[in-house]
């Protein structure tokens, strides 16, 4: 459990810090779209961790 969380709570901030780059750095607007999505897509894993928690149990099943 504490590693599936630990998982979640990198894959969340790597998600906001990839999405702030886009969105703040470039002044591309296809870009800027991918930016926003990252960080609604963040946001939806803050708010529904049990998603975000299956999610990466299913990832780690298909890859053991």
């Amino acid at each position: 459990m504490a590693t599936r969380k630990a998982i979640v709570d990198s894959l969340i901030l790597l998600l906001s810090l990839l999405g702030f780059v886009l969105v703040i750095y470039t002044n591309n607007s296809k870009l800027d779209t991918i930016g926003i999505s990252l960080l609604i897509l963040a946001v939806v894993f803050i708010f529904w961790r049990e998603l975000a928690y299956s999610l990466v149990t299913r990832i780690q099943a298909w890859f053991s």
